[in-house]
């Protein structure tokens, strides 16, 4: 009898394993979209030398917020995030990077602010999931890193990798596109989650440039006492980094902040995994680009975008307080059928930079949950039946 009574203790135990991930939802996020951009604002309106605006809309007609902090006529450094929805550790890596260069009072981020332009596009994507929220075509929305003009390929509308009806097809590649050719950072970092982690630079820019930041993160993580994230090289299949460089940015770099272990997952251990290993990482890297820009050309002076194409034209003497639900810029016009490419260069390798496609991880979860409770109520009533 004492061996049965074991057989449901276990489940019951294995079930109150489980229950954290039930209670709290790992896949929830940190915090919302709306949440981040709220976040965002508040930091920006709490410090001088700081603008933001909306450049564009998303395809549901969202806000792409851009946010500025430091010297205007400074050296232009930009990092996006969320350009796959559901990818939004990367976002919550960018905040934390905000928040030191404004709030931390240490000589280097005082340095870099009174050096550089820092830019920041926490939230490309207003989905919360891989795909945008064109879903015309395919169920799945379209892969804005598949859609972007240099190396863009036609591809399955059924996969979660569709890359769009054309090149440059989705108003938020429009956006960033407009971003690139207008302000010319010399640094574009587009931050990922899931297939890493490690930070990758794009072989069609600056080389010289891309080793001096390999070298110089490196001196940096030392000097911080952590250990840098591993580095590669990719080419794009119609990635923003292929783009970037094509329309002006002269190093543009791909991090994939996370590995797919933990990638999704939202329970405060992940955060403060977050914290205290990737963020360091990532923030040795915005020092070293940033100690490397006076070492880059130059870029002309962001001059406004064409009232043509669809984007909103930065205010760069305004700081508006715009919300999230009541979004204030120019509307979103459709573009015309087949947008005029740049002249791009040509891919030198098709390596993947696949990170995780969005899952349906609460099903996932809640199927734990309604197993484990089976498998209690059946483990009960076998022992009574046995019992009678």
């Amino acid at each position: 009898m004492k061996k049965r009574c074991v057989y449901p203790a276990v489940i019951v135990l294995l079930f109150f394993v489980l229950l954290p991930a039930v209670r709290c939802d790992i896949w929830e996020p940190f915090h919302t979209k709306e949440e981040k951009i709220n976040m965002w604002i508040d930091l920006w309106n709490a410090h001088p030398n700081t603008m933001y605006s909306s450049v564009g809309k998303t395809y549901n007609g969202k806000d792409i917020w851009l946010f500025t902090a430091g010297n205007v006529s400074g050296q232009r450094v930009l990092w996006d995030g969320e350009l796959h929805g559901n990818e939004d550790k990367g976002s919550e890596i960018l905040y934390l990077l905000a928040e030191w260069l404004l709030e931390s009072n240490k000589p280097q981020a005082t340095k870099i602010l009174e050096e550089n332009s820092i830019m920041f596009i926490p939230v490309v994507n207003d989905m919360d999931a891989r795909g945008n929220g064109n879903t015309e075509t395919s169920r799945y929305g379209v892969d804005l890193n598949r859609n972007f003009a240099t190396g863009w390929t036609r591809s399955d509308p059924n996969s979660d990798l569709y890359s769009g009806a054309y090149a440059a097809s989705e108003p938020e590649t429009q956006v960033l596109r407009g971003v690139f050719s207008t302000y010319k950072p010399v640094f574009y970092v587009n931050m990922h989650c899931g297939g890493g982690p490690y930070a990758a630079y794009y072989n069609g820019g600056n080389q010289t440039l891309a080793n001096q930041v390999i070298t110089r993160t490196k001196t940096v993580a030392q000097d911080m006492g952590i250990s840098p994230y591993q580095t590669r090289s990719f080419g794009s299949d119609g990635f923003a980094i292929g783009d970037a460089v094509a329309l002006g940015v002269q190093s543009a770099w791909l991090i994939e902040a996370v590995g797919s272990s933990t990638a999704w997952q939202h329970l405060p251990e992940h955060y403060n995994e977050l914290v205290n290993i990737y963020f360091p990482k990532c923030l040795s890297i915005l020092i070293a680009m940033c100690e490397l820009t006076s070492s880059a050309t130059m870029p002309p002076s962001p001059q406004p975008i064409p009232s043509s194409t669809p984007y909103s034209t930065p205010e760069p003497t305004v700081k508006p307080t715009p919300t999230s639900s009541t979004p204030n810029s120019t509307p979103f016009t459709t573009p015309p059928t087949t947008p005029e490419p740049p002249q791009l260069l040509t891919p030198q390798s098709t390596d993947s930079i696949l990170s995780q496609p969005s899952k349906e991880p609460k099903t996932f979860v809640y199927a734990i949950a309604i197993i484990a409770a089976y498998a209690i109520i059946g483990t009960v009533a076998f022992v009574a039946k046995r019992r009678r």
